[in-house]
């Protein structure tokens, strides 16, 4: 996994997924985050855990193998959590991931999955994100917001 402002002092916490059909093809994902007075703060947007944007404070609430199985938001950030999938070769992929960056959002990836997650901070506008995703080939990629947290216009 690749991000662009994970601290040094952070861990990660191990979240227990369920694969159903293959997916999402990894059953456990490891989200960086640091501790904090009333629980986890994440540090990285997830590329499968889905509800969590970065900034969220949560409780962990039941593990089994070291593995995260439930939690809860302490604290929701105002942060939005895109993610992207490559469903086939596409150069636009690339420039859109790069334009979103120089937008203010910061990405993380599995690129040998395809699979990539946008933190979307909330001083970028969901209209300037929104146009940026625009140039993607829809048949080339998918988008999903598991973690919608701008006020809509």
């Amino acid at each position: 996994m690749t991000e662009s402002n994970v601290r040094k002092n952070s861990s990660s916490l191990a979240f227990s997924l369920k694969v159903e059909d293959g997916w999402p093809p990894v059953a456990v994902e490891n989200v960086p985050f640091e501790k904090t007075d009333t629980g986890c703060r994440i540090l990285v947007p997830p590329i499968f855990v889905k509800g969590i944007s970065v900034g969220d404070i949560i409780e962990i609430i039941k593990t089994e193998n070291r593995e995260i199985k439930t939690w809860e938001h302490i604290k929701k950030s105002n942060r939005t959590t895109i993610w992207l999938r490559r469903m086939r070769d596409s150069k636009k992929l690339e420039f859109v991931l790069s334009e979103l960056r120089d937008l203010g959002c910061h990405t993380v990836y599995l690129e040998s999955l395809g699979s990539f997650s946008v933190d979307v901070p909330s001083k970028v506008t969901i209209e300037s994100v929104d146009v940026a995703l625009g140039k993607l080939d829809k048949r080339s990629t998918a988008v999903a917001f598991p973690s919608f947290r701008h006020q809509e216009s």
